[in-house]
């Protein structure tokens, strides 16, 4: 036989088998060597090793081998840089850095030179007076903070100015809460005897404005699982002005739960239970006095409400006032004497051991007064 037949072993020269022989144009002869080829199996050429799904997958692999050497002799090389360029920033003053590591000896003369007196003495400087934000008396302060840390040789000392959204009581008739019987008034918050040298009357920053009237009800705390022991007794909140203590929880979050449950009011007191438990009032001690009131606001994050979270510099955007998410109700601060005149006589049932303050009556739930008294905030 003088040549194979190309057409039939046409799968051992292409990668795809070839059912066309006119596709192929190439022709077979068979070499002296080859002239009993069809006495014995027939022999065909081997194919290259990266031929094939085979090939493929060692190519794959071996590419993912260079990669990892690579990753492996990068990061190897690009440590000293790393450290090099680490130990050179680490002279910025913006970076955090480890904390100063200072010898006992210094330590010590620190500690010595730290003075009672003065710590008093500062104290009492700038908290004597009532220095509202954006009054003349904060003007003060804060260039008085400057001189004195400029006395001790502190560097670019300078005082910012910021233009926040600021809010300030009615100076000329104050925030009142009454008890009325009728066109007879019984009772009304009482001014601390310190009032009068304040520059402001006790007031709740950003609270809404407004007149209510209606039964007082004590929901302790403001939290949700107080409102839930007020459903489950079946005690009727809307319409009514909440009667409140400061504490265990945010103040903006207790005053728009209270909203949501339909509380048109809310005065907000330190409970003596949850104040200082030493008797000495200031400024002999600790204590809180009883004429005193925990002055605050309801908004719930840092800045002003209008640029939250941001300085309320010149050129700051500011949120339109109709954007501004806050509690649409009255909130007054009171003191825990005035609480005390308000809670007691209060009906309903009996307030929850849990409940209880350390106020001189009985904590009674409402809503309402034993006597039909009406609470009015003014």
């Amino acid at each position: 036989m003088g040549s194979i037949d190309y057409v039939k072993h046409a799968a051992c020269y292409t990668k795809w088998h070839t059912s066309d022989a006119e596709n192929i144009d190439m022709e077979l002869t068979s070499p002296p060597s080859m002239a009993h080829v069809s006495h014995h199996p027939r022999m065909y050429p081997r194919e290259h090793w990266l031929a094939g799904t085979k090939g493929r997958l060692i190519k794959v692999l071996s590419l993912a081998c260079v990669f990892c050497i690579g990753l492996v002799l990068g990061s190897s090389a690009r440590r000293p840089i790393q450290r090099n360029v680490t130990l050179h920033q680490s002279h910025c003053d913006l970076l955090p850095r480890e904390p100063y590591q200072m010898s006992d000896k210094i330590l010590k003369k620190l500690i010595d030179s730290v003075s009672r007196e003065n710590i008093e003495s500062w104290l009492w400087q700038t908290t004597r007076d009532f220095h509202v934000g954006g009054s003349d008396k904060g003007a003060k302060l804060a260039q008085k903070i400057k001189a004195t840390w400029t006395s001790h040789e502190m560097k670019n000392v300078r005082v910012e100015i910021f233009r926040p959204l600021l809010s300030y009581p009615d100076m000329e008739r104050a925030n009142d809460v009454r008890l009325t019987k009728g066109s007879r008034v019984i009772y009304q918050l009482k001014a601390s005897h310190l009032e009068s040298q304040l520059e402001t009357h006790p007031y709740m920053a950003y609270s809404s404005p407004g007149k209510v009237r209606g039964k007082p009800v004590y929901v302790n705390f403001g939290q949700s699982e107080d409102f839930d022991v007020l459903k489950s007794r079946g005690v009727t909140l809307n319409g009514t002005i909440a009667i409140m203590r400061y504490g265990k929880g945010q103040t903006l979050a207790k005053i728009k739960r209270a909203e949501e449950n339909g509380i048109q009011g809310v005065l907000i007191y330190a409970d003596p239970f949850d104040t200082e438990s030493l008797d000495t009032e200031v400024p002999s001690g600790p204590a809180v006095p009883s004429d005193a009131v925990e002055r605050g606001n309801i908004k719930s994050f840092p800045g002003d409400p209008v640029t939250p979270f941001l300085p309320a510099t010149d050129d700051i955007y500011r949120m339109p006032r109709s954007d501004v998410q806050l509690p649409g109700i009255p909130v007054q601060p009171i003191s825990a004497e005035d609480a005390q005149h308000l809670l007691r006589g209060i009906g309903g049932p009996s307030a929850p051991i849990r409940w209880q303050g350390r106020l001189n009556l009985s904590y009674n739930i409402g809503p309402g007064y034993k006597d039909a008294a009406e609470m009015q905030v003014l």
